[in-house]
């Protein structure tokens, strides 16, 4: 109970503060004493860990529930809409938990490691035999960082629609870059 509530602390002082937010800070937005917070995260990177797992299951979870078992088109679209309406909805928690670079401890397993983590189980089980072990992790850190590096460019160009932005993204992916001219013709 005290790890959730220290988690749902943390989330509202780095919407707050930024990811810059420290566990003192995190503890007195949970009305903890410090020593309590260290006791249950004795790092900011165990906290930003932990953050990190929740968020990665949330949007795990909700690809699930928003046709991940459909076709490969309706599961590409269906993970870039969620994570471009996450990242929207918290542009905080995205750079706090998508590894800071910048930290003095290094956060290991930010938010999208784990999500290729399970991309790559996903493609284990749904393709099982020794050239997809070869190629899963390769596909599945593809797969997600072009997806969150193409969201993060439109986020700051807003070049195009949301709608248009998923449209190439399930065309790149579901095709591939070697037919331009579908995935040229991918929005119209």
């Amino acid at each position: 109970m005290r790890t959730e509530e220290l988690l749902d602390a943390a989330e509202r002082a780095i919407r707050n503060s930024g990811g810059t937010v420290s566990i003192a800070e995190v503890a007195r937005e949970a009305g903890f004493a410090r020593s309590a917070c260290y006791a249950i995260f004795p790092t900011k990177a165990d906290l930003l860990r932990s953050l990190s797992r929740r968020h990665a299951d949330r949007l795990i979870s909700g690809a699930w529930q928003h046709s991940m078992v459909g076709t490969t088109r309706d599961q590409i679209r269906a993970f870039s809409a969620l994570v471009i309406d996450w990242i929207s909805a918290e542009p905080e928690l995205y750079i706090a938990l998508d590894r800071d670079l910048t930290a003095q401890e290094q956060l290991d397993h930010g938010v999208f490691d784990l999500i290729a983590q399970v991309t790559e189980e996903h493609l284990h089980a749904q393709f099982p035999g020794d050239q997809m072990t070869r190629l899963a992790p390769i596909w599945s850190r593809l797969a997600v960082g072009g997806v969150l590096m193409t969201i993060n460019w439109w986020s700051a160009s807003r070049m195009m629609t949301r709608d248009d932005l998923i449209g190439y993204i399930v065309e790149t992916f579901a095709e591939g870059i070697g037919d331009r001219a579908r995935l040229a013709a991918a929005n119209t």
